[in-house]
């Protein structure tokens, strides 16, 4: 007669033996007994019996891998029985179904008795918590120079104050500085590091809207741009508490100017007339970027690699 505990039974016998059973309700879900085995998978180690429910395992404390050691008036033999799981792998990542399960046993022998047996599951560890859920919240917005002195160039001091909403739309002369800052909002992971593929410039609201105009281009300055875009280094001496999470760069102010003669709207220049090619078109102008997040690793970090062409 034998009674089979619901997860884990080990019994030592006098003779030297050990006799483990496993339940597949050991886990959550429950575990592939097929997929069980010891430090050893030599012959012998195998179930010597099982059924639907429970893996039966019977072999001496010598064999199928078993440590010894001793202390004083006692020996010891300890093993270990994990499982095997299946992962399916996908052109972008991997996946397993199956439960983890590792199991240590212990048989002590003091004299001619067995005194204690020990079993220890160790459990799979508690996965890292979610920093935050998704969606990924990015802002981007200017920074103002308002408390600069006027003349004297210091960005950190710039991209400490920034326009609020009220003060839009802000009016810059042409090729004053524009300091533009895009950050992610919410997020508490240092290992995240905001990268910039693209940001333009349009005459409208609508980001597809034309006319464009390049700043960034793979993250690097227009390098058609007469006046190129600078990119601005975001490090640990700005002063932030997650400085992967900002991007910085600044540019001179521009103005859009027609390609083809056209004619304006009401309020446009000559009230309905024609506008010549060439004219500037005095009107709002709409920064946009496209961004993505990025984990360094050791083929790519996450920097956008720009070459100085010739001048």
């Amino acid at each position: 007669m034998c009674y089979y505990g619901k997860h884990v039974t080990l019994q030592c016998t006098k003779d030297g033996q050990m006799i483990v059973v496993i339940s597949r309700d050991a886990t959550l879900p429950r575990v592939d007994l097929e997929s069980l085995s010891f430090i050893s998978n030599e012959p012998g180690c195998g179930p010597v019996d099982s059924t639907s429910a429970f893996s039966i395992y019977q072999f001496y404390v010598t064999a199928c891998g078993t440590v010894s050691t001793e202390e004083p008036g006692a020996v010891i033999y300890e093993n270990a029985m994990s499982a095997s799981y299946e992962a399916s792998v996908g052109p972008y990542g991997a996946i397993s179904r199956d439960s983890r399960f590792e199991l240590a046993v212990k048989c002590r022998y003091a004299g001619t008795s067995v005194e204690a047996t020990v079993i220890q599951v160790h459990q799979v560890p508690v996965p890292p918590p979610v920093t935050a859920l998704g969606p990924l919240n990015v802002e981007l917005r200017l920074g103002s120079n308002r408390h600069t002195v006027k003349g004297y160039l210091n960005e950190v001091v710039v991209f400490d104050h920034f326009y609020a909403d009220s003060d839009y739309p802000v009016t810059k002369e042409l090729k004053e500085p524009v300091y533009v800052e895009v950050r992610i909002l919410g997020r508490s992971d240092p290992n995240l590091v905001l990268t910039l593929k693209r940001c333009w410039a349009t005459g409208d609201s609508y980001p597809h809207s034309i006319p464009q105009w390049d700043l960034l281009v793979h993250g690097c300055p227009y390098a058609d741009d007469r006046y190129k875009t600078t990119l601005v280094q975001v490090d640990s001496s700005s002063n932030l508490e997650f400085p992967s999470h900002h991007r910085r760069f600044f540019f001179k102010m521009f103005t859009f100017v027609s390609t083809t003669t056209s004619h304006t709207g009401k309020g446009g220049a000559g009230k309905g007339g024609a506008v010549p090619e060439g004219t500037p078109l005095m009107q709002k102008v709409y920064f946009h970027c496209e961004t993505t997040v990025c984990k360094p690793n050791q083929g790519n970090d996450c920097e956008p690699h720009c070459y100085r062409g010739s001048k």
